[in-house]
């Protein structure tokens, strides 16, 4: 699943088993291309086995529900910030018996704001430097 926001705004991912005792664990992954060669580095999140979160609790957190029938473990990020963009993955590890329970790509749209200020000083001297020319361009068409 594939999931666009702007910086700023709210995300969250889903993530449940039907196992009772599985170990479920967020993992944020980053793939980039070097040359031919994909190069990727996986950082986990959160593991339900210690109940640990292990990036910037102020904005991450994970909402756990557990039931007779499934365990959820969601995974909130707010607000997100461009450098949360990558791929998320949620694991259920059961015995020696892993599985890809959920996953999704995050893209953090943001708008850069570039201002452009000119001096006033700038300006005038550019003012002023039309009016030299236009007067030099006048007189040299009286002289001819």
């Amino acid at each position: 699943m594939n999931t666009a926001v702007m910086r700023g705004e709210a995300v969250t991912f889903e993530c449940t088993s039907n196992v009772s005792g599985s170990v479920i664990s967020w993992y944020n992954s980053l793939c980039l291309n070097i040359g031919n060669t994909p190069a990727c580095s996986s950082d986990l999140i959160y593991s339900s086995f210690s109940g640990t979160l292990r990036y910037d609790p102020s904005r991450f957190s994970v909402t756990a529900v557990n039931n007779a029938t499934h365990i959820t473990r969601d995974l909130n990020i707010n607000p997100t910030q461009l450098t949360d963009a990558g791929f998320y993955l949620c694991a259920e590890v059961n015995g020696a018996d892993v599985t890809d329970t959920s996953s999704a790509q995050l893209v953090v749209l943001g708008m850069k704001m570039i201002f452009h200020t000119i001096d006033t000083f700038f300006i005038l001297f550019l003012l002023s430097m039309y009016l030299v020319f236009s007067l030099c361009l006048i007189l040299c068409m009286l002289l001819l």
